[in-house]
């Protein structure tokens, strides 16, 4: 698909499920868990003591993740970018049903991961940048490095960058899994784009950036949804099913009692970079 047709395809989600969680994901338990795994980044980096964060997410879709962090970190100004119209418009009514005042903290914004620096309502720089399945929604591994570079620039000299994107490399070792017990392999939607770990990390550090981890919070959860949970449903992913919603319940309790100790299943790692100047 084109950027155009990703494009489209966002919209119609948009207009389908407006301000529900289903306009950008099927599972709402890789939504909690995503949303724990940025509060647990931000907590762990020597921004935790910073009470009036800023904070910009670009590919906010319909705000979800934004207004949740603001519960995590209620002193943070919080922006998010989307470049679908129709989601920002819905991040906004989600917004218009909480608390007035928050009114003042967060705000939603029409605007393009290839031209931050030319938005003119986005700050020169933030405490914390991050992505949540943005990047592999461009259509080339060119732009996505463009769209790298651009949320280099707008992270401060004392900030974070954090990146949720789908790995080729996670999505091969799960679907490994998968032909270990005779399924076939999964394939990335049409409209997203994997991205390659090594391409990722170069195109980050060459920026001034170095890597401190990758958090793997998704591993159980997705050979259980995209390899357990099939395996025992004649093949069939059951994104309801009560064996994955329990196992995101222990996630979310004991995550940092088990640091990657599931390995690297999960397709969508948490990428944590800080400046090296620091």
């Amino acid at each position: 698909m084109d950027r155009k047709a990703i494009q489209s395809h966002w919209q119609n989600w948009a207009e389908t499920y407006r301000d529900s969680l289903r306009a950008t994901t099927k599972t709402s338990s890789i939504k909690a868990l995503e949303i724990d795994a940025l509060r647990r980044a931000i907590l762990g980096s020597p921004l935790h003591n910073n009470e009036n964060l800023k904070v910009l997410e670009v590919g906010c879709g319909n705000g979800y993740n934004c207004l949740s962090l603001l519960q995590s970190f209620p002193g943070a100004d919080i922006t998010g970018v989307d470049f679908v119209p129709e989601m920002v418009d819905h991040a906004r009514e989600n917004l218009s049903q909480q608390d007035k005042s928050l009114g003042n903290q967060l705000r939603f914004l029409v605007g393009d991961v290839l031209q931050l620096d030319e938005h003119p309502e986005l700050a020169a720089s933030y405490d914390v940048v991050f992505t949540d399945r943005c990047l592999i929604n461009l259509p080339t591994q060119e732009m996505q490095e463009q769209g790298l570079i651009q949320l280099c620039r707008k992270v401060n000299q004392d900030g974070i960058l954090l990146l949720i994107e789908n790995q080729t490399q996670t999505h091969g070792n799960q679907n490994r899994l998968r032909e270990a017990l005779g399924m076939d392999a999964r394939k990335a939607a049409e409209f997203n784009l994997f991205m390659d770990q090594a391409k990722l990390i170069k195109t980050v550090e060459s920026q001034g950036f170095k890597l401190q981890d990758i958090d793997h919070f998704a591993s159980l959860h997705d050979i259980l949804l995209y390899v357990l949970v099939p395996f025992m449903n004649g093949g069939q992913v059951d994104y309801d099913a009560p064996i994955v919603h329990a196992a995101t319940e222990l996630l979310l309790k004991a995550q940092q009692d088990t640091p990657h100790g599931f390995g690297d299943y999960g397709q969508n790692p948490l990428f944590i970079f800080s400046r090296t100047e620091q």
